[in-house]
């Protein structure tokens, strides 16, 4: 039945083995069959034999014309024994019949081909998966290791066994970890930024402005200088620590009313910004987006001079702020987005690194390149919309 089975419902290769070793044995047992049971016309001339030797013939096609004993045999040792999960096969009767290397090396298993299942794997593994998958912890010399859990039917509802197979997930598990345990850090630092610092240089700006109103001279306003450059860091680094984690939800936002709104936050002076009148509508977090528009923005004025024209328009999978200005020196786009790196006096040299963090917790790229008009340009690609 089982050859039967596979002849019908297999396709390609192994439907022609399946058929040939299914009529190979049919063939035999008609000829046994015609010769005892029904009215042979010749009983002295018993046809098994000849059933038989047909049967050979037909095995013998199965055999070399089929590759009935060199393609399956092949196909586990380069497919079963090399893949990474650990396999184990049981029979409707909860019998293992046969394991990869991965899950004798997992399980230390020395014979198990015939042992009882729950004889094999440890007890987390006896209960099927619930919704098709679990994830399971075991230990593997001292240490913990984590893996999902799948069972596959072999055959009509599990008729012929079951496959077990574990998926080693040690590397994901303990990197989400370390990310988690990144995030928790970056809010702490955020707390320490926005608080431990902000109220010592709050009460600095306060007495200075006393100061000024007493005596006010050109190394008061040297300290009102480094103030503000003081409070530029803590704002960029604050922005910095929590820009850089994952977004969370995304919805369709349209760059235009974004950029416009990012635009009347910045201190343009005299600069324009140009807008392509085609709909640019990305899946993103708003915000965020508003921040690194806020970011390019003031870059482009900072470096571009006050009378810069900054333009925002399409590309292919993604969009792209430019402007005028004298762009960058050298090799300068290799640079531009390290943390601290600035060409201005005044510049922290976070304003860059915070778009790239924004971009990346998108899971988008971005790229420096020179503009049209040898200007700076800001490729962002590999965006959704």
């Amino acid at each position: 039945m089982v050859f039967v089975s596979a002849a019908i419902r297999r396709s390609g290769l192994y439907r022609e083995q399946a058929a040939v070793v299914t009529v190979a044995i049919a063939v035999s047992w008609a000829a046994n069959v015609a010769y005892v049971l029904w009215n042979w016309p010749h009983p002295g001339l018993d046809p098994t034999p000849f059933g038989f030797a047909v049967s050979s013939l037909l095995l013998g096609v199965g055999i070399f014309g089929t590759r009935l004993i060199d393609v399956v045999p092949a196909a586990r040792s380069l497919v079963l024994d090399t893949i990474d999960d650990s396999i184990v096969v049981v029979d409707p009767e909860g019998r293992v019949v046969d394991v990869n290397e991965t899950a004798r090396d997992l399980f230390d298993l020395r014979r198990p081909i015939g042992e009882p299942a729950e004889a094999v794997l440890p007890a987390r593994l006896q209960e099927p998966p619930t919704d098709g998958q679990d994830t399971v912890e075991l230990d593997d010399d001292g240490e913990t290791r984590h893996f999902g859990h799948r069972r596959i039917p072999i055959g009509p509802d599990g008729a012929y066994g079951q496959v077990v197979v574990l998926t080693d997930l040690t590397p994901q598990v303990l990197m989400q970890r370390d990310l988690e345990r990144q995030n928790e850090q970056l809010e702490a630092f955020a707390s320490v930024v926005s608080h431990d610092l902000r109220n010592p240089l709050n009460v600095a700006q306060g007495n200075l402005a006393l100061a000024r109103e007493e005596h006010d001279s050109e190394e008061l306003d040297a300290v009102a200088s480094a103030h503000d450059r003081m409070a530029a860091l803590v704002d960029d680094l604050l922005a910095l620590a929590r820009q850089g984690q994952s977004v969370g939800e995304v919805e369709p936002v349209d760059l235009r009313t974004v950029a416009r709104s990012a635009w009347a936050s910045v201190e343009s002076r005299e600069a324009t910004l140009e807008v392509a009148e085609d709909p640019l509508v990305v899946d993103a977090d708003e915000s965020r987006l508003v921040q690194l528009f806020e970011n390019l923005f003031r870059n482009a004025v900072e470096h571009g001079g006050p009378e810069a024209t900054v333009t925002l328009g399409p590309l292919g999978d993604g969009f792209y702020v430019e402007d005028d200005g004298p762009g960058f020196d050298g090799g300068a786009t290799a640079t531009a987005f390290d943390r601290g790196f600035t060409t201005k006096e005044s510049g922290t040299g976070f304003g860059l690194a915070i778009v790239q963090s924004i971009v990346d917790a998108h899971g988008w790229s971005v790229e420096a390149t020179e503009g049209a008009s040898g200007g700076a340009r800001f490729e962002v690609t590999g965006v959704d919309g």
